[in-house]
Parts: C-alpha cells; structure tokens; sequence
C-alpha cells in the first residue's frame, strides 16, 4: 500500500492497515528511537507502544493528513515516558525489601488454607 493510500485509510482500517503502517515506517521510527533513547532495546519497545498506541486511538486520526507525522509524535512522547520512567526509578529512595527466604520463614507455620476448607477437601475423597 502506497503512503497516500494508507493517510487517507489507516483512520477507518483495521489490521491490515496497522501491517501496512509498520512495513513503511517500522524501520525508520527504530532509528528515530534509538537517537532518542540511546538503547536498542528501549527503542524497539517504544516502536511497539507507539504501534499499539497508534491502533488504539486511529479512531482519532484524521484521514488524509500525515501519518507519518501523527507517529513520529507518538514515538516521541513514548521515548520521553520512558526516560522520564527511567529517570523516576533511578532517583527513587531505595526501599528495604523483603527476600523470598524471610517471607517463606515467616509463613512456615502458617496455612494458606483454612481448616475449614481443608476439612471439606478432605471429605469429598
């Protein structure tokens, strides 16, 4: 599908329009991505929230404006979430928390299921 083709569709299409959307501009919103963010990893991860994003809301893209630039804005809000994400859990205070083994230690006496069920499990053998 041309790029013409897919403004003027993508708004009232369904998947085929999505599949259509990723083959012509999958590859240069990764690049765009990974200028941004620095990460391949990252980058494809926001290609992909910008697809989902982009399906998600094509009710509200208007036919024959620019697709291209209607993504490349969400893949840009999308890579500034991430950093800000990022960023946030980077300077968050370091809470202390608990290591599996503690939990287990603490729960050895304790039943996760009442007596009551248990009784009742044991009557229906």
């Amino acid at each position: 599908m041309v790029a013409n083709d897919l403004n003027n569709t993508f708004s009232a299409g369904g998947e085929y329009e999505l599949q259509c959307a990723i083959k012509l501009y999958g590859q240069p919103l990764l690049r765009y991505c990974h200028n941004i963010l620095c990460d391949y990893f990252e980058a494809q991860d926001a290609v992909q929230m910008t697809f989902i994003k982009a399906y998600n809301k094509r009710k509200s893209f208007k036919s024959g404006t620019s697709l291209s630039s209607w993504l490349y804005r969400i893949a840009y809000t999308t890579c500034i979430d991430l950093m800000r994400r990022k960023k946030l859990l980077f300077f968050m205070p370091h809470t202390k928390t608990e290591s599996m083994s503690s939990i287990q230690q603490k729960n050895e006496g304790s039943s996760f299921i009442s007596d009551d069920l248990k009784e009742a499990l044991f009557l229906i053998n």
